[in-house]
């Protein structure tokens, strides 16, 4: 009746402002009802969702024996000229998780009406004894689905409907599912229908609330509280509560119910003093837990969760919240203030820190009073000051490709900053331009063989904002002497691959890279026949020479194409005979022997009788260690050489 009575006040409203809103409708969700006996036992639903009372939709029965629809009531409103001038339940039975089937309906009998300035409210109703439960099979768990349709003349005021008005929870009707049990199914079936939460934090308003669908004969109730032998508790505090219901024929039955309270009720302050100005002090009140909405009523007679006071000190609050929970709260109107404020800074090594028009350049704990401006309070600043550590920069700088191998090549600096500034950034500066923002920066000196050379200006900032400049622009640098090679070198003699080249490096920077032209890689290469050898130095750097060098034949003249004289032992040493095989071409009675040194000057010259073997004792204090040509003629001219070696 309450959802009634609200409609009503605003159609007074409404007519009070000579405002006439024509339509039609139900009076609210509560305004449609349906009772259904459950094994017998008569108890009503509101279809819609409706406060405080059962609802239809969502409700759940377990193992029950019969049920029926026992009555219907609905109430509409109207105006102008229409009228609702009939209204239907529709109702249908299906088993849970299949197809819902077809529609069943009865229509509601006006019982009476009511009429209110240009609105007519309808109340309708209908008893019935409709069996929901025949033919169902047990065991099985069912819906029964329902909604309410009523017809309503729009055009003529004849009472003929036009159209039709639904309530159908928005196209998705209204569910109460059972489990159908048959004559198997227990004589009675407990079910929580009465429960209402404590209103207040630690009080005793609760109720646990139980209704019993079947046999009533000879019920006993037993609550966990004990002792209380009904089917309701009331004046209980929040927790949980148990019944068992036991009837005469000696079945009993159990459920719990659970009792819940809200938070205690508790609010925090936000408050302004009194202004240094003499402006009134202020207090903003957050509530929380309890039930919304909140209701104020500071001592000074505010209503809002904001209140002005005049004057400093203890001001109280009287809470209550949506439940009509009230508690009293106090808070404290600060006195005209000097603000006080803790401050945290940091400052470069080395810089002041100024606060109130005070210079601070040390670190540790200081009190500092700011003058207010315009009436504003003085401020007591508690500062900690802390002195950042010294901002350190170092320059480190190094030669890189392409080298200077000569002092008219340019020289390519590689500059970087080294430093212990944190997330720092560089910018380096020259003729008053930044030139670049890294922390490594490449120049390039061109020739003429400085010693020192200037370079760009740069600063260091890190993220404290903390700065750092280089102190110097000049840098020394010094280049390795140019690389020089000079070869040494034996030309061969007779002919033969006797000749060698040594190679003398020095300057440039070693690690020295040798290609001869012959593709020797050595310092020094022997055994060289005649012929131009070059030779391609490159240092460490990549600066390279080249050098050739042309060996020609010297001292014993050219015997290349004689045959070869086969000598042994060889090589040889002093106190050995030596033994020549001439060759078999050799005729007449008389062979030159002869023994050469690479020079061309003869050691040993003397006829020998002809003898395809020929012997020969050398003495090492005579003949020098080397390599000698040995050369033999024969008397019709015949000539051949042979090499020896003497160790």
């Amino acid at each position: 009746m309450f959802r009634f009575f609200a409609a009503f006040t605003v159609l007074f409203i409404c007519t009070n402002q000579k405002t006439i809103a024509c339509g039609f409708n139900f009076v609210g969700d509560c305004s449609t009802s349906v009772s259904l006996k459950i094994n017998g036992t008569q108890d009503s639903f509101a279809v819609a969702s409706c406060p405080d009372v059962l609802n239809f939709d969502g409700f759940a029965l377990g193992n029950l024996q019969t049920l029926s629809i026992a009555r219907a009531k609905a109430a509409t409103w109207e105006s102008c000229i229409n009228n609702v001038s009939a209204v239907a339940l529709f109702y249908r039975v299906y088993e849970q998780g299949f197809p819902g089937g077809n529609w069943q309906s009865f229509d509601l009998q006006e019982d009476y009406n009511t009429l209110v300035g240009p609105y007519t409210t309808r109340y309708r109703s209908k008893n019935a004894d409709i069996s929901l439960t025949n033919g169902l099979t047990a065991g099985k768990i069912y819906v029964l689905e329902v909604y309410f349709r009523a017809e309503v003349d729009t055009i003529g005021d004849d009472f003929i409907p036009e159209t039709t008005l639904l309530q159908n929870n928005g196209g998705q009707n209204y569910h109460f599912t059972f489990q159908y049990g048959g004559a198997s199914a227990p004589p009675f079936l407990i079910v929580p229908t009465k429960i209402v939460d404590v209103k207040c934090n630690g009080d005793s308003t609760g109720v646990a609330g139980i209704t019993v669908y079947g046999d009533q004969s000879g019920l006993f109730y037993q609550w966990s509280t004990g002792g209380n032998n009904f089917y309701i508790l009331s004046k209980i505090p929040a927790g949980t509560y148990s019944v068992t219901v036991t009837g005469a024929g000696g079945y009993s039955a159990s459920d719990t119910m659970v009792i819940t309270e809200p938070e205690p009720l508790a609010v925090d302050f936000m408050l302004a003093g009194i202004g240094c100005d003499g402006s009134d002090g202020q207090a903003w009140a957050f509530p929380f837990g309890g039930t919304t909405p909140y209701f104020f009523m500071w001592e000074n007679g505010s209503q809002d969760s904001m209140a002005v006071f005049p004057n400093s000190g203890e001001v109280g609050l009287t809470l209550t919240d949506g439940n009509g929970c009230s508690e009293v709260f106090s808070t404290e109107i600060p006195a005209a203030p000097v603000v006080s404020l803790d401050v945290e800074a940091q400052v470069c090594f080395g810089e002041t820190y100024l606060i109130g028009g005070v210079p601070i350049a040390q670190p540790g704990f200081f009190e500092v009073n700011v003058p207010g401006t315009n009436g504003a309070c003085d401020t007591l600043v508690h500062l900690n000051l802390t002195m950042l550590p010294p901002l350190d920069t170092d320059l480190e700088y190094s030669e890189i490709a392409p080298y200077a191998c000569s002092p008219d090549d340019s020289i390519h600096l590689l500059l970087r900053v080294l430093t212990n500034a944190q997330d720092s950034f560089v910018e380096w500066v020259w003729n008053g331009q930044v030139v670049a923002t890294s922390d490594s920066l490449l120049v390039t000196i061109p020739g003429g063989g400085v010693s020192e050379v200037s370079i760009p200006f740069y600063t260091v900032r890190d993220k404290f904002g903390c700065v750092a400049y280089s102190t110097d622009t000049i840098i020394s640098i010094s280049q390795p002497f140019p690389l020089q090679v000079e070869a040494f070198w034996t030309h061969p003699a007779g002919g033969l691959d006797t000749g060698s080249i040594a190679l003398q490096i020095v300057g440039g920077s070693p690690g020295y890279d040798i290609e001869w032209s012959n593709g020797a890689t050595t310092s020094s290469i022997e055994n060289l026949g005649p012929g131009t050898y070059c030779a391609t130095v490159t240092d460490a750097r990549g600066c390279s020479v080249v050098t050739c060098t042309v060996l020609e034949s010297s001292g014993v003249s050219d015997l290349f194409g004689n045959p070869f004289l086969k000598i042994y032992p060889n090589p040889a040493t002093s106190g050995q005979e030596l033994t020549i095989l001439l060759p078999e071409n050799f005729a007449g009675q008389e062979v030159l022997l002869e023994i050469l040194d690479l020079q061309g000057r003869t050691l040993l010259r003397q006829i020998t009788p002809q003898n395809q073997m020929l012997t020969q004792l050398i003495s090492l204090e005579k003949w020098p260690v080397g390599v000698l040509i040995v050369k033999s003629t024969s008397s019709d001219g015949k000539s051949a050489i042979g090499r020896l070696t003497v160790h």
